[in-house]
């Protein structure tokens, strides 16, 4: 589990870097441009466990997307204040230590209330996620096994820190193509309950990347 995260880290410093160094300037920068801006945004990528597991168990990374609405009002030539409202999909794997084909999926939902700034191409935020569901997944090398809803109100409100950056990559008068990258974790724990006992307990962190589409609202 460390060297999966050690490996997220790792992807999420390389595009940071990477973006950095893009040619061309932010939608924020320009003269002329909306102070306001609305649009819809999505990213996928992935989510890991980085909680204690049970004994006998291991972690792995599992899909994660977030889809919804980010909006943002730019004070000067160089910084934002954002705002998304986004629909939160993540999920974790525990699997038998020498045998990664028994395994249980769990999957969690939330809303997701993202408040942040943005420096040039650089964002840096919060998110706060209120549980929507819950499900785990069990399968034995294919066969799917058994399946079971978890109710929210054994899962934690999530709070994380979001850190990423995001850069235009088309630009029109008063609309642009932006794309992102962000790395989220959390500061709490995923679980509420004693439902920890045959799960561990702990954050799931993500890292994702995909676009949002900003369309201007006036000056």
């Amino acid at each position: 589990m460390h060297k999966t995260y050690s490996l997220l880290a790792a992807i999420l410093l390389a595009g940071l870097l990477s973006v950095s160094s893009a040619q061309g300037q932010d939608a924020t920068t320009s003269t002329g441009r909306p102070k306001f801006s609305l649009g819809p945004l999505f990213t996928a990528g992935a989510s890991v466990f980085t909680g204690d597991v049970p004994q006998g168990l291991k972690t792995d990374v599992r899909f994660a997307f977030n889809a919804g609405i980010l909006t943002a009002y730019s004070t000067n030539p160089n910084f934002a204040f954002q705002l998304g409202l986004l629909y939160d999909s993540r999920g974790m794997n525990l699997h038998a230590q020498n045998d990664a084909e028994i395994l249980t999926n769990y999957t969690f939902t939330y809303f997701n209330v993202q408040p942040g700034m943005k420096f040039k191409d650089f964002i840096l935020g919060l998110g706060i996620g209120i549980p929507m569901s819950g499900s785990a997944q069990s399968a034995i090398h294919g066969a799917t096994g058994t399946s079971e809803d978890i109710a929210t109100s054994r899962l934690n409100t999530m709070l994380e820190v979001r850190l990423g950056a995001e850069v235009p990559v088309f630009e029109a008068s008063t609309s642009d193509l932006r794309f992102l990258i962000v790395a989220c974790y959390p500061f709490t724990k995923t679980f509420a309950d004693s439902f920890t006992s045959t799960t561990g307990n702990g954050a799931i962190a993500t890292l994702q990347a995909g676009f949002s589409y900003q369309f201007g609202l006036g000056n």
